[in-house]
């Protein structure tokens, strides 16, 4: 680590930012009551889809943003305002039953998470030097993820029950994560970046955004874009070949959500034995589980490969956020976290959209869409290969 703290203010700070992933899962608090809005604005349909995946717009930008904001804001003091903001307006999200109000809300929440996530990422790079050890956090801090928001899910469900509008307070969690962040966060970010200013790249052996980087970032867009089926669609799937109703979709949900989870904890392990491999599990993982939604057919199966699925993308996200800072120069990562992380938001907005098109063009079936997304999954694997191959050659 590049701080000296005590086990409990250590503990402390790992939980302020594990509990960030209330502002990276907000989503999740919609979800339960999308068919709700569509039922209270059905005149306003397109409003009601730019609630559900607009955000990811604005997260796309904030991300691109973030790196500009953190030369002139330290990244602890960033962290705070954007706790604030997101806090204000997640929990007061629904204050005005309005379609305009409840887009500017959540489009707000989306910027915020946009920021957030490079903030996070980068105060993850500051403190765990070691890449090893950095990977055992990002995997314990990416199955934190999952935890929060399948509870985040599940409170939301349980509140909307009495009320749509009562899911909003769910973001009530936004209030001990901004305590959390105030009092547990250090601020270090300016002794880190005068060190990084000593430190060129030549000497690092790193190339500013060289081929590796972006091979692997294109890849990564590719796989969140054709997890789209199992991430968005199982109700379509299931009711498409006759596997079961809405219970078998909100299992198949929180099966592959609990898969990430355990996997993510077993991530340092892996990947200090694998390093540039270790995302080889993930594409092979997700090519054959799209390619099982076209060849093998039933409940049980789905929700197996749902699991494996939800497992492998769990996984990958741990790994890229932990190589993205090993492929470029110090000075230049939180630049290559704010790519990613605006990667990560275009593939969320457009994999339905694609995946839709695709569909259109085979007859509206998304069995046949999921065996194209496997075959291009296959593709990838293939070239993610050659391109950790080139990784582990360099060192």
């Amino acid at each position: 680590m590049s701080t000296k703290m005590s086990k409990t203010k250590f503990i402390l700070f790992c939980a302020a930012l594990i509990l960030t992933h209330v502002i990276s899962m907000h989503d999740m608090v919609i979800y339960p009551i999308v068919n709700n809005l569509y039922e209270m604005f059905y005149e306003n349909m397109a409003g009601v889809n730019f609630i559900i995946s607009g955000p990811a717009i604005f997260m796309f930008f904030a991300s691109l943003l973030a790196p500009y904001l953190m030369k002139f804001i330290d990244k602890k003091t960033l962290l705070v305002i954007c706790c604030v903001i997101f806090a204000v307006f997640s929990i007061g999200g629904s204050a005005i039953v309005s379609v305009p109000y409840i887009i500017a809300a959540r489009s707000i929440c989306g910027f915020v998470y946009g920021i957030v996530q490079v903030v996070v990422i980068g105060i993850v790079a500051d403190h765990f030097i070691d890449d090893n050890k950095r990977a055992t956090f990002m995997g314990v801090y990416n199955a934190g993820m999952a935890a929060i928001g399948a509870v985040m899910s599940a409170v939301a469900g349980v509140l909307a029950v009495s009320g749509w509008r009562n899911a909003y307070y769910t973001y009530l969690i936004s209030i001990p994560m901004l305590l959390l962040v105030i009092f547990f966060v250090p601020r270090i970010q300016s002794r880190l970046e005068a060190a990084q200013e000593n430190t060129p790249a030549a000497a690092a052996g790193k190339s500013r955004f060289g081929a590796k980087f972006w091979i692997m970032l294109v890849n990564f867009f590719i796989l969140c874009v054709a997890y789209t089926p199992m991430m968005m669609m199982t109700s379509v799937y299931i009711a498409e070949n006759n596997l079961g109703n809405e219970a078998l979709a909100g299992l198949a949900g929180s099966v592959g959500t609990i898969g990430s989870g355990v996997f993510c904890l077993l991530f340092g392990f892996v990947y200090s034995k694998l390093k540039a491999r270790t995302s080889l599990i993930s594409y092979a993982g997700m090519a054959l589980g799209l390619l099982g939604m076209y060849f093998i057919k039933g409940p049980v199966i789905f929700l197996i490969i749902c699991t494996v699925a939800g497992a492998t993308y769990g996984f990958l996200y741990s790994y890229m956020f932990t190589q993205v800072t090993l492929l470029v120069a110090p000075e230049d990562a939180n630049r290559a976290i704010s790519y990613l992380t605006a990667i990560y938001a275009a593939s969320i907005f457009l994999g339905p959209y694609v995946t839709t098109w695709i569909m259109g063009m085979v007859g509206n079936s998304i069995t046949v869409a999921s065996l194209i997304f496997g075959i291009v999954c296959a593709a990838c694997l293939v070239l993610e290969y050659f391109n950790t191959t080139k990784m582990s050659a360099a060192g």
